[in-house]
């Protein structure tokens, strides 16, 4: 017998289902938190390069443009960017405000 058969003979089985179904859910997670780390990685280079485009070269640059990547509310942190009157404001947000869009 083939391993291909074994594991045919076995999907038909309550076992097997378990089986499948417990490596579907865990294939399922595994796909989606790495799915999320490699957006929150690209929108923290997109921010990064938006912040840049501001205010130029700074060394904290790609440590704020991480922090704000994990706003909850990914719209705030472009506004922050867009409405920062300077590099400290960046700095600054986060620590003295909260991840909201004003009004």
């Amino acid at each position: 017998m083939s391993v291909e058969t074994i594991a045919d003979f076995y999907r038909e089985t309550e076992f097997g289902r378990v089986l499948h179904h417990r490596g579907h859910d865990e294939g399922l997670e595994e796909g989606l938190e790495k799915g999320l780390k490699t957006g929150l990685g690209r929108f923290a280079c997109a921010l990064e390069a938006a912040i840049r485009d501001r205010f130029g070269d700074h060394i904290e640059s790609p440590e704020i443009a991480e922090r704000l990547a994990h706003c909850p509310v990914p719209v705030a942190a472009i506004h922050a960017i867009a409405h920062a009157t300077s590099f400290q404001d960046l700095v600054n947000f986060g620590a003295t405000s909260t991840f909201t869009l004003a009004t």
